[in-house]
Formats: structure tokens, sequence, C-alpha cells
């Protein structure tokens, strides 16, 4: 009961993250749009911003002056300056549809095994029991 409790709060706290990831997104997005009906112009954030807090500085001195690893800076640039609220709220729609899945797929491997633990029942009781075979046939109508 509490193994089942525990999972619970655990699966709750696995798709909490991601949504409020995704709703970080939409905060962003109200942000803006707030900023742009009182100022009068929009108010752009890129990802660079959230990426700012998590990267090191070095690493936006290098992209904006590469001196090796040039294709690197190709490929980069353009999620390093995509609007942030995209940015989050694409992401944290991908890892909650993951998280999502994962979970599906665990509960039918939960299902399958107790299907599985119901066939074989029967078949470690007579094991157990050689006179229970013989009883249970006989209440289905074959007689041995």
């Amino acid at each position: 009961m509490v193994k089942k409790t525990v999972g619970i709060i655990f699966s709750k706290f696995c798709l909490l993250i991601p949504l409020s990831i995704a709703l970080s997104g939409i905060g962003v997005l109200v942000y803006q749009s707030c900023y742009w009906a009182t100022q009068g112009h929009w108010k752009p954030l890129g990802s660079r911003l959230a990426l700012g807090i998590i990267l090191p500085s070095d690493f936006f001195r290098w992209l904006e002056n590469p001196n090796s690893w040039l294709i690197l800076k190709k490929i980069i640039s353009p999620f390093v300056n995509f609007p942030l609220s995209l940015s989050l709220l694409t992401f944290g729609l991908v890892v909650l549809l993951f998280v999502l899945k994962v979970f599906d797929l665990l509960s039918k491997s939960e299902k399958n095994d107790t299907h599985l633990q119901e066939i074989t029942e029967p078949v470690l009781a007579s094991q157990h029991y050689p006179g229970l075979l013989k009883i249970l046939s006989s209440q289905n109508g074959h007689n041995n």
C-alpha cells in the first residue's frame, strides 16, 4: 500500500515538472503581451536569457566569435536565438509527452505481470496440491 502511494506521488511529481516548464512558457508569452499592451512595442525574449543562467558566460563569448568548431555554432545559433516562450512551451510539452509514454509502457508492463501471475497461480497450486487438479476438473465436468 505504501509502495503504491509513493509511486502515485512520484508519478504526479514527474508530471508536474514538465507541466510547470510548459506553463512558464505561457507565462513568458503573457508577460510579453502585457508589456506590448502597456508600452506599445514587443519586448523580444530569447532563449539566451534562460541559457545564460545554465551555461557559463564563456560559451556565449565563444558563440559570438568562434575560433574552432564552426559547424557547431551554425547548429546551436538558431536554438539560442529562438523565442523563450516557444522554447519553454515546446520543451515542456515534449518532456510531458515522453513521461506520459513511459508511464503508459510501465502500466502495460504491470498489467502483463499481473496477468501472467493469474495464469501461473493455478499451475503452481496444482504442483503443491496434486489432488486440487482432479477436484477442479471434476467441477468443470471433465472426469479423468
